[in-house]
């Protein structure tokens, strides 16, 4: 079911390449399109990557990673079906799975949970964090009991030198996508120019070390990243990741070489992501 559903978007109608750069007019990129190029920061370039790759080493870290993926993968496909092709949000979640090598078991386990059967009222929540060093923070939380889950996550941020603010203005929902050439053929340049063509808002070159391949990192609105990823797709490009509703930064905070902030910045993600029903935790620190 797993393969099935991964195949279900490549099986949706294609754009033909000639269609491409009109697949995102009527939007608000019709005419004047709001395009830039941001200064790679991504993986491998921050002390944040570091953290990261040091949190996923750790085997029950691993575990509570299956669990909460599986339960976004039910959610997800509960309420805007299972086929991926046309739930944005559950085309991600099993790409997210994939690159995270989840079980296919666990996958498919999750997709079946959504059929009916086993009750799940899970609700998403949000909380607004203030971090240390004046680190925003946006956490998102499926649960079946609010009032539980803010007792958690309040502990959480309190115990560790945070505190419920209201930052959620420091962002915005984004549409974002990272992609890398898949078996097109284009350098880094000729995929920079055909993403600019595609009415994308925002790109980055992701810099990483371990990449063997390049890869960049889209920003689009929400109501465009279907059609950005088929048309993405219908050039053979790879997508590696996607996610339908990101929090993008409208404001940041350097904290640059600050190892002491960096710590007390992962100490902070790592309580609340300690909660069981939290799902996504994003900050505007670079």
């Amino acid at each position: 079911m797993f393969a099935a559903c991964l195949r279900a978007v490549a099986r949706a109608p294609l754009p033909t390449p000639t269609a491409i750069p009109s697949l995102l007019h009527g939007h608000a990129h019709s005419t004047h399109r709001a395009f830039h190029t941001t200064t790679p920061t991504l993986a491998g370039h921050n002390k944040w990557s570091k953290i990261r790759h040091k949190k996923g080493e750790n085997d029950l870290l691993r575990g509570r990673l299956v669990g909460k993926i599986s339960t976004q993968i039910t959610s997800s496909a509960r309420r805007g079906g299972k086929d991926p092709a046309t739930n944005m949000e559950l085309a991600g979640l099993l790409k997210k799975a994939k690159a995270e090598a989840i079980p296919k078991s666990s996958v498919e386990a999750a997709l079946k949970k959504a059929e009916g059967g086993e009750k799940l009222d899970l609700e998403l929540v949000t909380y607004e964090v203030l971090g240390p060093g004046g680190v925003a923070l946006m956490v998102d939380a499926l649960t079946d009991n609010k009032k539980r889950v803010l007792l958690h996550v309040r502990n959480a941020v309190t115990n560790a030198g945070g505190s419920l603010a209201a930052v959620a203005f420091q962002f915005e929902k984004k549409g974002v996508i990272r992609v890398s050439p898949g078996t097109s053929g284009h350098d880094l340049s000729t995929m920079t120019d055909t993403c600019i063509d595609l009415g994308v808002e925002d790109i980055e070159d992701v810099e990483d070390p371990e990449l063997t391949v390049p890869q960049l990192h889209l920003t689009t609105p929400p109501s465009t990243i279907r059609a950005l990823s088929l048309a993405l797709e219908s050039l053979s490009y790879d997508i590696i990741s996607l996610d339908p509703a990101a929090y993008v930064p409208l404001e940041t905070v350097d904290l640059g070489e600050n190892e002491q902030a960096w710590e007390e910045l992962e100490r902070l993600v790592r309580a609340v992501e300690d909660v069981d029903e939290v799902v996504r935790v994003a900050h505007n620190a670079v």
